[in-house]
C-alpha cells in the first residue's frame, strides 16, 4: 500500500467496519446509515486504486442496491427527502425510483412514487425520458381540499390509504374539461 493512498484504505476499512456493525439491519435509521456510509465508501475507492464493486463483495450489499442507498442519501442531503416522506413513500418505492433522484426531478419522483403501485412505478421508471416537469403549489383550507379531492375522484384519480393515485392526470383531465366546457381554444406555448 502506498503512503499516499493509506488515509484512503483506512477509509474504506472503517466504512466496512461500520456496515458489519449496521449488517442485518432494516430500520429506516440504519438504511440511511448504510447510504451515508455506503457514500463514503464510493468517495474512498475513487481515490485509492481499488474497485467499489470489488468491496461490495464483502458487504451484504449489490452494487445497483447500493448505489439506489446512495441516491437517497443524497436525496435526504438536499433536503428533498424527510424521514416523514421515507416512510409514507416505503423503502420498496424508493428504491425503485432512486436511480431517477437528481436535483431537479427529486418532486416528481417522490410523488410519483406516493400516488402510484410499486408495479406501475416500476414501469414507469424504465420507461422514463426526461420531460420538463413543473411543481404547482396549492394553498386550500381542509374543506377546499376534500372538495378538490371529490372532483378529482370524478375525474380519474382514485382513492387509497394515503390520499389519492393519478391525482396529476386527474388534475389535467378536469383543466381540460373546464377549457372545452368554455369553448375557446387552448393556448400552449407562449
Amino acid at each position: 500500500m502506498k503512503k499516499k493512498n493509506a488515509h484512503y484504505f483506512r477509509e474504506i476499512d472503517r466504512c466496512q467496519n461500520e456496515l458489519w456493525k449496521w449488517r442485518g439491519s432494516q430500520t429506516d435509521e440504519a438504511r440511511l446509515a448504510y447510504g451515508r456510509i455506503l457514500k463514503r465508501l464510493r468517495w474512498a475507492c475513487e481515490k485509492a486504486p481499488c474497485s467499489f464493486r470489488y468491496i461490495l463483495r464483502n458487504t451484504q450489499f449489490e452494487p445497483k442496491q447500493a448505489e439506489a442507498l446512495i441516491s437517497i442519501h443524497e436525496a435526504r442531503q438536499r433536503k428533498t427527502l424527510n424521514l416523514r416522506t421515507i416512510r409514507e413513500v416505503g423503502w420498496n418505492k424508493l428504491m425503485v425510483i432512486a436511480p431517477k433522484l437528481g436535483r431537479s426531478f427529486d418532486r416528481y419522483w417522490i410523488e410519483l412514487a406516493r400516488s402510484t403501485d410499486i408495479r406501475s412505478l416500476r414501469m414507469r421508471v424504465e420507461q422514463s425520458v426526461v420531460v420538463k416537469i413543473k411543481s404547482l403549489t396549492f394553498h386550500l383550507s381542509t374543506d377546499e381540499i376534500e372538495e378538490l379531492d371529490a372532483i378529482l375522484v370524478q375525474f380519474g384519480a382514485k382513492k387509497n390509504s394515503r390520499g389519492l393515485d393519478n391525482r396529476s392526470p386527474a388534475l389535467m383531465a378536469m383543466a381540460r374539461a373546464a377549457a372545452r366546457s368554455v369553448n375557446k381554444p387552448l393556448r400552449v406555448g407562449r
